[in-house]
């Protein structure tokens, strides 16, 4: 099974952790778009992380 590495969220009062987690695989009539890089600049994720102490 292929794997990729993701942000994933198990409790909103906790950091994101990044994960291994299954590669999804697309179904009829989709497609699974790739990210290389991504930028989390929300109010939330910096009042949640030491970005916006």
């Amino acid at each position: 099974m292929k794997t990729m590495k993701a942000a994933v969220v198990h409790d909103f009062t906790q950091p994101l952790q990044i994960e291994e987690v299954p590669k999804p695989e697309p179904g009829f009539g989709e497609i699974v778009v790739k990210i290389e890089h991504q930028v989390f600049a929300t109010p939330i994720f910096m009042q949640r992380t030491a970005i916006g102490r």
